[in-house]
C-alpha cells in the first residue's frame, strides 16, 4: 500500500459516514427525518423521554412522550402536577387513574391520552413546570415545551372539554 492509497481510505470512510448521517436530514422535514422533541429526564429507574405538551390551540392539551421502567417490578405514574412559580393556573386530569410502566416496556402517553392538561397560557413556545410522580420511584422534575397538534403531532388526539 502505498502512501496516497494510505491517505485516501481514511478521508472516503470519514465522507462515506458524513454523506450517511446527513442524507437522512433533508430539507422537507418530513416522516423519518424530524429530530425528537421534548425533554428527556430520569430518575434511577424510569426514564422519560420526548416529553411535550401537545395543544389544540384553545387551551387544551395531551402530555406525550415515552415512560420507560428500567426498574425490576412494576411501576405507575400516580399524579403530573403542574405548579411551579406561574401567575396562571394550569389544570392537570390524570385520566383513567394511574399509568401502568411495566419492567422494560416502554409506554406511549399518546396511545391512549392519559394526561390532559389545560390553562389559558398554554401556547405554543411555552414551558410548563411539571412533576411526575411515581408510585415506586423518585418524582421527576422538568419543564415541557408546548408545541401545536401539527407535524409530527398532527395525528395527537386530544379529547374534549368535559
Amino acid at each position: 500500500m502505498n502512501r496516497r492509497t494510505r491517505m485516501i481510505r481514511p478521508s472516503a470512510v470519514l465522507l462515506t459516514a458524513a454523506l450517511m448521517l446527513t442524507s437522512a436530514c433533508g430539507p422537507d422535514g418530513d416522516g423519518d427525518s424530524q429530530p425528537p422533541i421534548g425533554q428527556v429526564e430520569r430518575n434511577a429507574t424510569v426514564t422519560a423521554s420526548n416529553l411535550a405538551i401537545v395543544t389544540d390551540g384553545e387551551g387544551r392539551g395531551v402530555l406525550v412522550g415515552t415512560l420507560v421502567n428500567d426498574g425490576e417490578g412494576e411501576d405507575r405514574l400516580i399524579d403530573v402536577d403542574a405548579e411551579g412559580e406561574l401567575e396562571f393556573p394550569i389544570a392537570v386530569e390524570l385520566v383513567g387513574g394511574p399509568v401502568v410502566i411495566p419492567p422494560e416496556t416502554p409506554v406511549q402517553l399518546a396511545d391512549d391520552p392519559a394526561v390532559l392538561i389545560s390553562a389559558d397560557r398554554l401556547v405554543q413556545g411555552f414551558r410548563a413546570p411539571l412533576e411526575l410522580t411515581f408510585e415506586s420511584s423518585a418524582q421527576i422534575v422538568t419543564t415541557v415545551p408546548v408545541e401545536p397538534r401539527t407535524g409530527p403531532y398532527a395525528d395527537i388526539e386530544i379529547p374534549p372539554a368535559g
